[in-house]
C-alpha cells in the first residue's frame, strides 16, 4: 500500500490551505482463469444454447470483465458474440440455433483478457 498526501496554499493569503491523502493498493494479476460451459452436450434445431463463462482473477472473481465468444459450425462458419461478467465474475450468454445451422459438432471459444493475461478455454456441442 502506498500512503499519498497533498496540500496547497493560495499565493496571495496563506491563510487559505486545504491538504488531503489517501492510499493506493497496487497489486499484480498472476492468473486469469476462464471457464466455459454449455447447459447440454447436444441440442436440436430452434433450441437456445446457454453458454456460461466465468472469469476469475488471482482466484477471486473478476466482476465487468468482457468475454469475447467464437462459436465454429461442423462447415466452418463462424459467429461472434461478446458478454459482461456480473459481480460473481460470471457472464451468460443465449445463442439461438436455426432452421438452416448445420448439424453436427459445434466449438465454442470463450476469450478474456485482464491486465494482458489471457484466459482462453473451449467447449464442443452436438446439434443433431
Amino acid at each position: 500500500m502506498y500512503n499519498l498526501s497533498a496540500s496547497a496554499t493560495h499565493g496571495a493569503d496563506a491563510s487559505y490551505t486545504d491538504s488531503v491523502s489517501g492510499a493506493v493498493v497496487v497489486y499484480t494479476i498472476a492468473s486469469v482463469n476462464v471457464t466455459v460451459a454449455t447447459g447440454k452436450a447436444s441440442y436440436t434445431r430452434r433450441q437456445n444454447v446457454r453458454i456460461t463463462t466465468t472469469v476469475t482473477v488471482n482466484g477471486a472473481p473478476a466482476p465487468n470483465v468482457t468475454v469475447n465468444l467464437t462459436m465454429t459450425t461442423p462447415t466452418g462458419g463462424v459467429s461472434n458474440a461478446s458478454a459482461i461478467t456480473a459481480a460473481n465474475g460470471i457472464a451468460i450468454y443465449q445463442y439461438r440455433i436455426h432452421n438452416r445451422d448445420p448439424l453436427g459438432n459445434w466449438q465454442v471459444q470463450a476469450n478474456s483478457t485482464v491486465g494482458g493475461v489471457n484466459g482462453s478455454p473451449s467447449k464442443s456441442f452436438t446439434l443433431q
